[in-house]
């Protein structure tokens, strides 16, 4: 099967907007149909938050129109501060069955997923991080397998595991040639949430 999504860059007072549609057009009105929603940086770009179509919490519009939240990425800065040293939380509303995941409306700042999640309040939502990195003593360098779905060293390279068992991959982006990446999504990830949370590596500037 194949997906398209496209993606559309926006910034104002330093905070950084990607736009996602399943088409090109007039994608930054989010009343256009083919809008799905947007990725949103905070002004340090370490906290991503990925939303749906809808309205901001801010403008006074009733629960009932406001946009949900999808997953949102917060960046562990290294002693280094290099984006490969960098740890990643990638959170999740928590599934309610197999199908369906708790509905994420942040009615006030408090209720967004990463400000529960720095409280400690991770009892609706599901919590992954990335893998990472292996010395590896024939190349005298760090690595991470990625069993020939990454055939081109990248710092966008990903894999995300759950904090339990680092030995299983739910979600990664390899990089095969120039402009071409291989997108492998997993159980409980949507395609959305998988898309919003890989174009955070080409974004983060760290």
């Amino acid at each position: 099967f194949f997906f398209f999504f496209f993606f559309f860059f926006q910034a104002e007072d330093g905070i950084r907007d990607f736009c996602l549609s399943r088409g090109l057009g007039d994608v930054y009105k989010r009343q256009a149909p083919a809008c799905l929603g947007k990725l949103r940086s905070n002004f340090q770009e370490t906290e991503f938050d990925l939303f749906g179509v809808g309205e901001n919490f801010e403008k006074g519009f009733p629960v009932e129109q406001l946009r949900e939240q999808h997953a949102a990425v917060v960046y562990n800065l290294g002693v280094n501060e290099v984006k490969s040293d960098n740890k990643m939380d990638i959170l999740i509303p928590k599934l309610v069955n197999e199908n369906e995941t708790c509905c994420w409306k942040p009615t006030s700042k408090a209720d967004n997923l990463i400000e529960r999640f720095k409280l400690n309040q991770k009892d609706n939502m599901l919590c992954f991080t990335n893998k990472r990195l292996l010395w590896n003593f024939q190349k005298n360098g760090f690595t991470v397998d990625f069993e020939a779905r990454a055939t081109v060293p990248s710092i966008n390279n990903l894999q995300v595991v759950a904090p339990h068992d680092n030995a299983k991959v739910v979600l990664q982006l390899g990089k095969a040639k120039d402009n071409y990446y291989y997108l492998d999504v997993g159980y409980p990830f949507s395609l959305y949430q998988a898309f919003g949370i890989c174009l955070v590596t080409f974004d983060f500037n760290c």
